[in-house]
């Protein structure tokens, strides 16, 4: 919810924008004085209205593609709407977050394999940052759980509470990483189902969307 509110936001503070600047070109444009400038400045106000609506329109496909892997839970519905992103992004805005969409599609269609195949190909982009490098620690932690290999699942959560407990690094995490979550999934890892339990049962859910959740209650499952 919290996250809908935030892009409906974003789309009539974006909308706001292309309206008040359209109308100041559009005034321009009728009350110049000289008919070069009225044509000049047509041509300026429709290429730009143009680029507006193929950045909106590319940006539609991408929160589809994002929203449909993420909440409707149908990764082949979000894969055709990243492509159609990636074929529209004229100045390759989106291209670097194929990478991690690559990744969540391959989590959900339980190829766990593949997703490590990609944090080795792409392992400078996924050490550029504090936040990739949780992303691809994470990613570690549920794709070797999936694979049942529960010893680099303890080594890749050793690797995530290094930064978590490091004050200069944590600063630079998102708040988004589910911390408690990851802790679960290194107990379950380490064998002590009924602490695993009792931290998957103190888990807040609500800001999980759907995706998030199946993930959440799967590894649950496997500790009863």
């Amino acid at each position: 919810m919290q996250n809908n509110a935030k892009l409906l936001l974003g789309r009539l503070t974006r909308y706001t924008i292309y309206i008040i600047f359209t109308a100041v070109i559009g005034n321009l444009v009728i009350k110049s004085n000289s008919l070069n400038v009225s044509i000049i400045l047509g041509v300026i106000l429709i290429c730009i209205v143009a680029m507006i609506f193929i950045f909106e329109y590319t940006k539609f496909n991408f929160e589809k593609a994002v929203s449909s892997i993420n909440v409707e839970c149908d990764p082949e519905k979000g894969k055709i709407y990243l492509d159609k992103t990636l074929k529209l992004d004229l100045f390759k805005f989106y291209k670097k977050n194929r990478f991690a969409y690559d990744i969540l599609y391959n989590i959900s269609t339980n190829n766990p394999k593949e997703c490590l195949n990609i944090i080795r190909k792409e392992n400078q982009y996924f050490s550029s940052t504090i936040n990739n490098r949780l992303v691809k620690y994470s990613t570690e932690m549920i794709s070797y759980a999936l694979l049942d290999n529960l010893n680099q699942v303890k080594k890749s959560y050793a690797d995530m509470d290094k930064i978590k407990n490091d004050k200069t690094l944590i600063k630079g995490a998102s708040p988004t990483f589910n911390w408690k979550e990851y802790e679960c999934i290194n107990e379950y890892a380490s064998g002590n189902y009924k602490k695993a339990i009792n931290l998957f049962n103190n888990v807040d859910t609500y800001s999980m969307d759907n995706r998030e959740k199946s993930t959440h209650y799967y590894f649950y499952a496997l500790n009863l």
